[in-house]
């Protein structure tokens, strides 16, 4: 499977004030788009794990490193969810 995560971050665009970013194993540099609000962030992050047939995303609190403007982050999508990985 492939070993991605979603990152929901603060934008800084008054009109798409959200930005939904897909990182991948060993390159986080990110590839996003900016979106309107949570819950289309949300439903474009769950469409995309969809082609990878991931049919539900686990979102969490993103570390105190990537403050302040990481909202959400979600699981990596590999073998399954660690409570405490990435912590």
């Amino acid at each position: 499977m492939t070993k991605i995560r979603f990152l929901i971050e603060q934008s800084g665009d008054p009109y798409q004030p959200l930005c939904l970013t897909t990182l991948e194993r060993g390159d986080d540099s990110g590839r996003g788009c900016k979106v309107a609000g949570m819950d289309e962030a949300k439903r474009l992050a769950l469409q995309s794990a969809s082609l990878c047939g991931v049919e539900e995303i686990t979102w969490k609190e993103p570390p105190a490193a990537w403050q302040p403007d990481a909202i959400l982050v979600s699981q990596w999508m590999d073998d399954g969810v660690e409570e405490s990985r990435d912590r």
